[in-house]
Formats: structure tokens, sequence, C-alpha cells
């Protein structure tokens, strides 16, 4: 991503209330906290300004740190 790319992710229960949000700008990293009386959570990303809908991830466990990493272009980006 290019530097100052905006990225937000959002945090989700099983109901589809939201949990937690945070954004960042690119290689700066994000931070949620998920609290411990959630068992699970699925994730959503956007890149603002990005013709590329949300991409969606997950159900997670609340179980350990989960570390992913935004890469690509506003055009053409992913999760790994």
């Amino acid at each position: 991503m290019w530097a100052d790319t905006l990225a937000i992710v959002e945090a989700y229960d099983s109901n589809g209330n939201k949990i937690s949000r945070d954004s960042s700008s690119a290689h700066k990293g994000f931070h949620l906290m998920i609290p411990n009386d959630y068992d699970g959570y699925k994730l959503i990303f956007t890149v603002v300004s990005s013709y590329e809908d949300w991409k969606e991830y997950g159900p997670f466990t609340n179980s350990k740190d989960i570390e992913w990493v935004i890469s690509g272009s506003v055009g053409d980006w992913d999760i790994t």
C-alpha cells in the first residue's frame, strides 16, 4: 500500500453487533480489543477510496492474538 492509504477494520459478533473498530494508514498497524466475554468474532476490512468491496474474514475464536497484513494497492488489495 502507498503511504497514507487509509484502511479500516471492524470486528462483529455472531449476531452482527459491532464489537470494535480501528483505522490505520499504510505501514502503521491496527489494534483491536476484543473483550473476553465474546467467544468469537469476524473481521471486516475496507480500504478507503478503493474500487473493491469490503472483505470479510472469520469467524475467529477469541482465544489468541491474530496478526494480518494488508497488501497490494487501492485498486487491488488482499489480506494475508
